[in-house]
């Protein structure tokens, strides 16, 4: 799936994923302090099957795979979102570690709203680790409600993480 146009907010935009971006969404994904609470492994558990997939990512036909960019070109994270079908998509993002802080999470799941509402989306989920508490402020700053707990673990890693499941209704 791809974007129709770039999502653009005070500070960042959002433009699909390409090949080109792959270096810096891996070394910010298995990163051990930035990926710390993603699904994705360490840099020393990606296997062939994770490798292929990181192939495909731009061309993936059951959701978006996104970069978040300063204004200027520069990135600084990444999101996703997958629509479910009923009206419903499930949203996932990371920011740099080297702009934690200044609010690019939350413009970026503000974008991320602003999309699936202009998509005639009726709500949006997200999972997160309890214990990332950053990610957890923001989505509760940004309306998101609790609507359960579960737990994931990192791909083929011994990782797993209790987890809150948010949603907003749109």
């Amino acid at each position: 799936m791809r974007l129709e146009k770039i999502l653009s907010g005070p500070q960042v935009e959002i433009s699909d994923y390409r090949a080109s971006d792959r270096e810096f969404c891996t070394e910010m994904w298995f990163h051990p302090e930035n990926g710390r609470y993603l699904s994705d492994p360490d840099r020393a558990h990606v296997d062939d099957r994770f490798r292929q997939a990181l192939d495909g990512l731009e061309d993936n036909k059951f959701g978006l795979y996104c970069v978040v960019r300063l204004k200027n070109g520069e990135p600084v994270g990444s999101c996703c979102l997958f629509p479910d079908g009923d009206g419903s998509w499930d949203i996932g993002y990371c920011v740099h570690r080297q702009y934690w802080g200044q609010a690019i999470g939350t413009e970026t799941v503000s974008l991320l709203i602003d999309y699936v509402r202009s998509r005639g989306g009726k709500s949006i989920t997200a999972e997160v680790a309890k214990a990332n508490v950053p990610s957890n402020v923001l989505l509760k700053k940004l309306g998101f409600q609790v609507e359960g707990e579960g737990s994931f673990s990192k791909y083929n890693m011994p990782v797993r993480y209790d987890s809150l499941l948010y949603k907003l209704r749109l």
